[in-house]
């Protein structure tokens, strides 16, 4: 019965608590369990009351005076997945994934979280949410008059929209679980006989989404009689007092705690009784207690409609009166409450961040003056700048992606975003303006660009204006406020670097990224003077931090998905970039001749035009490469990386796409634009890498001498250093080409070359300290002189890389064009460069790789191992991206070594095969040819893969039977190079080499005595040198000789002449003087029998004039050697 009449109250009964972490890093604590049941204090109901419980929670004497309920609770406390499935918002608004049916295991329901107001905490509201909570505090009754019962006392909390005498609540409170979902009131815990009771009740309501004056909470306090006597039993509440509480003060939601007087009585119209004025007043309302405040109350928000922040509110509110038109719009008072939002809280911000960005989008089209649009900017970049320093910038980039919409585009306006807020960025920019809020725009540019791009691309969207040509797009004014901002910006990219230089890096990136996505949008032309303009800002000898801007913005530029297009002024019909895949598979046709084959594969200014990025981009990397080696390095890895990444482009997949390429890139002409500088860069690089920046230039007598010098070396390093000064000889000023091209203008950038090795070669390139001041000093030195600083590896091997790959990419067509128009130093330039490649990647001796497959063809995988290469880069020096271990290393680079011979071979050929006419030129001793061969003979003399030296014989067999009469006619110089290197080959660890070499050796006896008959100059070349080479004479080298005497006795097309004969004679004379040359070892510091045995040998050779002559001049040395000059003048 008693439930019956009093079961909608409830009253606190007990209470029980239990730790949910175990520790403070959050670790939940799934095992702990609730304390005994304590009996509820209704004295102790206040927060307070209730924080000193909990203080005393663990304390077992102080816990053990409190009065125990029998009985225990059970909660389970587990981690919630982040897909849980069947879950509701505190709103009810299902959460996806959601049972259509209605869930079989119950609903989870979301509890609203309270965040401290703290920009960190917060984050911007996306969903629908307007609650507020209430929180019935405290009753003071002990002195009141009124009532003659006000004991047990209980508070019904009701929303209303009206104070009329008849109005009825709202169902807008949540009910309780088990109960329905939404109810008119809401009673709190009744408290027995307290006539000061403290409430802990919680009241969730749902507000409307338009509030006005009349919204109000209504509190009723009611006596609740438990009396079950027959006469009162109807009579279960008595009302003993009201309150309400209007929810809007000043347009804003009523928030904190509120002290509120409480009325006996209900009039109609009690809202218009204001606090201190009308309650005493208005002869309608009685109060309780003379009018005090009696009942304490407190209110939260959680809304995304209605803030709490005062200056945010006033701009939402003069904002919706302007749209309404309920005001006349006056930009002074738009103004003030623009600068007012510099003051809103940081929270308040983020929570409203993309409706305060949308409306200061719309303000900012709808200005009709250029203060109000500044100052709407410069709001935009103070919150960009907050969200930055709370490290919140991700909500930024959200809301461009995902929110930002401009307003449709209106005629009658005919303002745009993009235009308006091009000119605001312009105006902030200008000198005159706030220092803090430009440095502020430069350092956050990227989100006003941002912006701008995704308004311009709206704005064609929904004017369809994307229909049109590119030039017809935008107005002109847009362009002029596209090119002004550009103008405007490079002043503070190149001079606040120095003091602001996150703002100057941010705002060089963003512009960039601007002006890339602008090749979208607008005219290419213009476009592309814009890039013109920014490069105009920055001049030779600038500090390191400017090279380092400008080529992040050529990366970025170049980086376009479209760039290969961009850079080939072709026919596409009616210009869509689209068309270019057709036309690249209309190249593989036969009669799709290339139309500019015939122009000329330089850095002249119709190529930059014509090809504009390239050509920009190659002028300055030309440029870079006269600096030091920081901005080198920079400049080399920007053009490495976009070589990479159109590489491997799917797109550009095909071997004549990448041969077109390949000509755009022109890469061979842009290193050999000025060879009086770079050759002497690359060869002086090369040289000092391995014989150290002491040693002074070979003198022009020791090249005259550079045949005979070179056959008494004895390491393959000492080869390689003299093959570098020769060609350090080749790329001298007497040799090249006299013309040098400009660096970037034409008019204003050409250089010298300093000659001098001692002054343009710096002994240390390290002293990074005193590189601002050479740098500055280059740059006053002006075009008078040119810098020849050393190139470290990295930078030697990335550029020549950068050669190969065009090269390897290169169709024949193209190639032959440019050997054509090329003069004779020309094409000897080109073969230095592709001579220069054997120094990329090479190995230790007898490295032996059998990872690569043999490729001869021009369209194999050097882009693969281009991208190794890259790869194989990072693993040495940045290593941010995969570490390789020693072995991966390794293995890259004897892949790229591999792959550099075969590509250089394949360049060879193709060019033996178009110009042997002027190759046999003189009978083969021309320059021109000795410097194919000197090409040849590198690939022997330096180490090389197995599967390298497998084509290397094989190529220079071919060589060998295509040109006879450079190796056995006339001068015998190159035959006895060859043969000198032939010689060590067959002494190699690897039988596979030592087999070709012998094999290769026969072959070029073979076919000197099919061109001379008995006059061999092999047999006199191996005879002379076999002396010379270092080390041979073991097992290995006698396994070579076996071969080739197996090799002359079952040739059968040679079986009935005398060469058979003539080989084992010389394979007799070789082990004849191999055995002399032991004793001559176990001798050398006995010069007489030394001599005596150098005249035995050289009595041996009565029948060959010339091998006795050189050993009885190798006798004769030694005479001189010892000081006996009469026996050395005796032969």
């Amino acid at each position: 019965m008693a439930c019956s009449r009093l079961g909608q109250y409830r009253m606190p009964f007990a209470w029980a608590a239990r730790p949910v972490f175990k520790d403070a890093s959050g670790t939940l604590d799934k095992s702990a369990r609730f304390s005994a049941l304590y009996r509820q204090d209704s004295n102790k109901l206040s927060e307070e009351d209730l924080f000193k419980l909990l203080a005393d929670f663990r304390k077992p004497e102080k816990m053990a005076k409190l009065p125990v309920i029998l009985g225990n609770l059970d909660v389970t406390i587990d981690n919630v997945p982040p897909d849980v499935a069947n879950c509701v918002t505190p709103s009810y608004i299902p959460v996806r994934p959601f049972e259509n049916n209605g869930p079989s295991n119950g609903v989870l329901l979301e509890v609203e979280e309270f965040v401290p107001c703290i920009a960190k905490c917060s984050q911007p509201f996306t969903t629908y949410n307007n609650h507020l909570y209430v929180y019935p505090k405290h009753l003071k009754y002990d002195n009141q008059k009124s009532f003659a019962k006000a004991r047990n006392i209980a508070v019904c909390v009701e929303f209303r929209e009206s104070d009329e005498e008849d109005a009825q609540p709202l169902k807008c409170i949540y009910g309780r679980p088990g109960g329905p979902l939404f109810t008119k009131h809401a009673y709190a815990a009744v408290l027995h006989h307290q006539q000061n009771p403290e409430f802990y009740d919680e009241i969730k309501i749902e507000l409307p989404t338009q509030l006005h004056e009349k919204h109000h909470l209504l509190f009723t306090f009611y006596h609740i009689s438990c009396d079950s006597s027959t006469k009162k039993r109807d009579i279960v509440e008595t009302l003993v007092g009201s309150a309400w509480l209007p929810l809007l003060k000043d347009g804003r939601v009523v928030m904190s705690e509120q002290q509120i007087s409480v009325a006996s009585n209900l009039p109609n119209g009690y809202l218009s009784c204001q606090e201190g004025v009308s309650k005493h007043s208005s002869p309608d309302i009685k109060w309780v207690d003379g009018g005090r405040p009696l009942f304490k109350v407190s209110t939260h928000l959680v809304s995304t409609i209605y803030t709490q922040d005062q200056h945010l509110h006033n701009f939402f509110h003069h904002f919706q009166s302007m749209q309404s038109g309920v005001t006349r719009p006056t930009e002074g008072e738009l103004v003030k409450y623009l600068k007012s939002l510099h003051a809103m809280e940081g929270h308040v911000m983020i929570n409203f961040l993309p409706t305060i960005l949308n409306q200061l989008v719309h303000v900012l089209t709808s200005a009709s003056n250029e203060d109000v649009a500044v100052n709407t900017t410069r709001v935009m970049v103070h919150i960009v700048a907050q969200c930055h320093e709370e490290g919140l910038e991700h909500y930024l980039r959200s809301y461009v992606k995902y929110v930002f919409r401009t307003d449709s585009y209106s005629i009658s306006n005919g303002k745009t975003v993009h235009e308006e807020l091009a000119k605001a960025m312009t105006s902030i920019l200008k000198p005159s303006t706030d220092f803090l809020t430009s440095n502020k725009l430069l350092k956050y540019s990227w989100y006003f660009f941002e912006a701008l791009v995704k308004s311009m691309a709206q704005h064609l969207m929904e004017s369809g204006k994307v229909k049109l040509s590119r030039n017809q797009r935008f107005t002109a004014s847009f362009h002029h406020a596209v090119e002004t901002l550009v103008n405007m910006l490079m002043p503070h990219i190149t001079q606040k670097y120095k003091d602001n230089l996150d703002a100057a890096r941010n705002a060089n990136h963003s512009l960039a990224v601007f002006i890339k996505r602008c090749f979208t949008f607008m005219d290419r032309g213009f476009v592309f003077k814009q890039i013109n303009n920014y490069i105009t800002c920055f001049v030779p000898g600038d500090p390191k931090t400017l090279y380092e801007f400008k080529f992040e913005f050529l990366r970025v530029v170049c980086n376009h998905e479209h760039y290969i297009p961009l850079n080939l002024p072709m026919p596409f019909g009616k210009g869509r970039i689209q068309r270019f895949q057709a036309f690249l598979c209309h190249i593989k046709e036969t009669h799709a001749r290339r139309v500019d084959l015939q122009l000329d594969y330089s850095l002249t200014d119709d190529f930059c035009r014509n090809h504009f990025l390239v050509g920009l981009l190659l002028r300055e990397v030309c440029g870079a490469l006269q600096e030091f080696g920081e901005v080198r390095q920079i400049a080399i890895q920007v053009l490495k990386s976009l070589m990479i990444k159109h590489t491997f482009d799917d797109r550009y997949a095909s071997k004549s796409q990448q041969a077109r390429m390949g000509e755009m890139n022109i890469l061979p002409a842009f290193l050999q634009q000025h060879p009086k500088n770079l050759l002497v860069i690359l060869t002086t690089a090369f040289i000092k890498m391995y014989l150290g920046s002491s040693q002074e230039l070979v003198s022009d007598e020791r090249i005259k001498n550079y045949q005979r010098l070179r056959l008494s070396v004895d390491v393959s390093v000492n080869d390689f250093i003299i093959r570098m000064k020769f060609i350090l000889c080749v790329a001298s000023p007497h040799t090249s080409t006299p013309n040098i091209g400009s660096v970037r203008h034409a008019d204003s950038r050409g250089s010298l070359v300093s000659t001098d090795s001692g002054n343009s070669i710096p002994e240390k390139t390290n002293e990074k300290t005193s590189s601002l001041d050479k740098t500055q000093s280059a740059s006053a030195l002006g075009s008078s002189m040119l810098r020849c600083d050393k190139l470290d590896r990295e930078e030697i091997k990335n550029l020549l890389m950068c050669f190969l790959h065009v090269l390897k990419s290169m169709s024949e067509d193209a190639l032959f064009t440019y050997w054509n128009k090329a003069t004779t130093s020309e094409l000897m330039d080109f073969f230095t460069l592709v001579e220069s490649q054997e120094g990329v990647g090479f190995m230790a001796p007898d490295r032996k790789s059998l990872t690569l497959p043999v490729s001869r063809n021009r369209g194999g995988v050097m882009h693969t191992r281009l991208h190794q290469l890259g790869s194989l880069e990072n693993a040495h020096t940045f290593n941010h991206t995969y570490c390789h271990g020693d072995a991966d290393a390794c293995l890259l680079e004897a892949n790229v070594s591999t792959e550099v011979c075969l590509t250089v071979l394949d360049t060879l050929s193709v060019f033996i095969m178009g110009f042997k006419t002027q190759l046999c030129a003189d009978l083969g001793h021309n320059p021109l040819m000795k410097k194919v061969f000197q090409v040849h003979l590198c690939f022997l003399q330096i180490p090389q893969s197995e599967t390298a030296l497998k084509q290397v014989f094989t190529s220079l067999r071919t060589f060998i039977f295509k040109f006879p009469c450079t190796f056995f006619d006339g001068r015998a110089d190159m035959c006895a190079c060859l043969c000198y290197e032939i010689l060590k080959c067959c002494n190699s660890k690897l039988s596979s080499i030592r087999s070709d070499a012998a094999h290769l050796l026969y072959f070029l006896m073979k076919s000197n005595f099919e061109y001379n008959g008995r006059k061999s100059f092999v047999v006199i070349a191996v005879s002379q040198l076999i002396a010379d080479v270092i080390g041979i004479g073991g097992t290995r080298f006698q396994q070579s000789l076996s071969i080739i005497n197996n090799c002359a006795n079952s040739d059968k097309t040679v079986k009935h002449t005398a060469f058979p004969s003539d080989v084992k004679d010389l394979t007799k004379r070789i082990r004849t003087v191999l055995m002399a040359t032991e004793q001559m070892k176990e001798h050398e510091k006995d010069p007489e029998m030394l001599v005596d045995l150098q005249y035995s040998l050289a009595k041996s050779y009565t029948s060959t004039p010339e091998l006795r002559k050189t050993w009885l001049d190798s006798m004769a040395k030694i005479h001189v050697k010892n000081g006996d000059l009469s026996e050395a003048s005796w032969p």
